[in-house]
C-alpha cells in the first residue's frame, strides 16, 4: 500500500544470518540492516512507507484480506460470462489478485485497447519457465477499489473483447 518502488522485507530473526542480500551493504551493516542498504534511492518512493503501515495496521490483516477476496470475486463473477474466458486459478487461493485469458485474443492487445480506450491500467502476462503457453491478464484491485470501478473495467473489457475479436 506503498508508492511503486517502495517496499517492506520482513523475516523470522532466525534467517536473518542465512539469507545474503541482494546489493552488498556496508560493511559496518549489521543483522537487518545489511537489506537496508541498496545505494542512492529516491526518498519520496520510502516518505510515505510508514503511513502505509499505520493503514495497514488500522485496517488489519484479515479484513484486507476479505475485502480483497470480495473484490476479486465481484469481477470475476462479472467476467466469466466473457466467451471464452479462462481463468487461472480459483476463488479459493485469489486474493486480490486475477489472471485470465480469452482465447484467440493477444493478451497485450487488450492490455493496450484497455489503457488506450478506457485508462484502465491492466498487466499482460506472456510465457515464462513454468508455463510458456500463458498469455493472460493480471489484474489486481486495493482495498480503496470501489465496486463501480470493477463495473467499468467489465464494461470496458467486454468493449474491447468485442472489438478485438471482429
Amino acid at each position: 500500500m506503498a508508492p511503486v518502488g517502495g517496499g517492506l522485507l520482513w523475516m523470522g530473526k532466525e534467517h536473518v544470518s542465512k539469507i545474503w542480500p541482494l546489493v552488498p551493504p556496508p560493511a559496518r551493516a549489521k543483522g537487518m540492516e545489511r537489506f537496508e542498504w541498496c545505494g542512492t534511492y529516491p526518498e519520496f518512493t520510502f516518505a510515505p512507507a510508514l503511513t502505509a503501515l499505520k493503514f495497514h495496521e488500522q485496517l488489519g490483516s484479515r479484513r484486507k484480506e476479505e475485502r480483497m477476496r470480495y473484490l476479486t470475486r465481484y469481477w470475476r463473477t462479472k467476467a466469466e460470462k466473457l466467451p471464452g474466458l479462462r481463468f487461472f486459478a480459483n476463488d479459493d487461493v485469489s486474493c486480490g489478485l486475477g489472471v485470465f485469458e480469452i482465447a484467440n485474443l493477444d493478451a497485450a492487445k487488450i492490455q493496450k485497447e484497455l489503457w488506450d480506450r478506457h485508462k484502465i491500467l491492466v498487466q499482460h502476462m506472456t510465457g515464462g519457465h513454468r508455463l510458456p503457453t500463458l498469455s493472460g491478464i493480471r489484474v489486481t484491485p486495493n482495498v480503496y477499489t470501489t465496486t463501480a470501478e470493477l463495473d467499468q473495467f467489465i464494461d470496458a473489457l467486454t468493449a474491447s473483447v468485442k472489438r478485438l475479436a471482429t
